[in-house]
């Protein structure tokens, strides 16, 4: 799923007095965290460092001031350990009914809100698995002619020859298919082969870093949620996060606007390349924030 860049004027003004569904946000971050270690540290954690306190209070702060209207969302596993009694009356919206976050609550939950979100972007790797692997692909190109070879030869065996005879008898189109499978085997590996060696340039429309580029979707939330990025007040709770976890602070938690800006220079590149040697890769950054 690959985020898409929003209009900050036009998507402020028009969510500005809005209620907030906390729906997609929370599925997407559950999603994510499912493949990941539990977190060892809490909002509590982060907030022990300076600037952080102020930097959450700031942030809820503004999303209850940017959306006055309700806060909705599903009863789920990530606010479970807040309690039931968090949840209001069902509200209509777009969709089915959801049930709103009274009063009381609506700060609780926008602070385990920020907690997931910085436990998620602290989790992650640093860099994206490699998947592909031209050695690989060619070893198992190697290993299917070969294999193929050996299944052909096989067959020329007059024992294999009469136990198919015996097995298949007059199942004519089994006996064919028998037949063919060595040499697809065959044809398999000289293609897996051609692909393994054929030069193609790999355009990126991401960052690379998953960390990176999660936080940079986050600043989009919270964009969405507040009317701003709030780039200052982000890279400190960030910069909190992973202290809480005992792990470096990378030197991208300073520059979340380059590197949002990086993001969508990658994507108009890749816009603009469009050509068929180009291969577009698989990105697991999630997509737009919702409102």
């Amino acid at each position: 799923m690959v985020p898409q860049p929003l209009n900050s004027t036009k998507a402020d003004q028009h969510n500005s007095g809005q209620g907030l569904l906390l729906d997609d946000f929370l599925n997407i971050v559950q999603s994510e965290r499912h493949a990941l270690p539990a977190p060892n540290f809490r909002l509590k954690d982060v907030e022990s460092y300076p600037g952080a306190a102020l930097a959450v209070e700031r942030i809820v702060q503004d999303i209850v001031e940017w959306r006055p209207g309700e806060i909705l969302a599903t009863p789920g596993p990530l606010l479970e350990e807040l309690g039931p009694d968090i949840y209001g009356e069902m509200v209509k919206t777009a969709g089915s009914p959801r049930p709103r976050i009274i009063d009381a609550s609506v700060k609780p939950v926008l602070r385990k809100a920020l907690e997931l979100a910085l436990q998620t972007i602290v989790q992650l790797p640093s860099r994206d698995p490699r998947e592909y692997s031209s050695k690989r692909v060619l070893a198992l190109a190697s290993a299917l002619s070969k294999l193929g070879e050996k299944v052909s030869d096989a067959r020329r065996e007059t024992e294999l020859r009469a136990r198919i005879d015996c097995i298949f008898g007059e199942d004519h189109a089994s006996r064919a298919l028998l037949k063919k499978v060595g040499e697809e085997m065959q044809l398999a590996g000289k293609a897996l082969q051609t692909i393994a060696k054929t030069k193609a340039r790999r355009v990126k429309t991401d960052i690379p870093n998953p960390q990176a580029r999660w936080a940079v979707w986050f600043a989009r939330c919270i964009r969405e949620w507040t009317g701003r990025p709030h780039y200052a007040l982000l890279a400190t709770l960030l910069d909190a996060a992973f202290q809480s976890a005992g792990k470096p602070v990378p030197k991208w938690v300073g520059r979340l606007e380059i590197e949002q800006h990086r993001e969508m220079t990658l994507r108009r590149e890749w816009a603009r390349s469009n050509t068929v040697r180009s291969i577009p890769p698989e990105s697991s950054c999630p997509p737009h924030p919702v409102t």
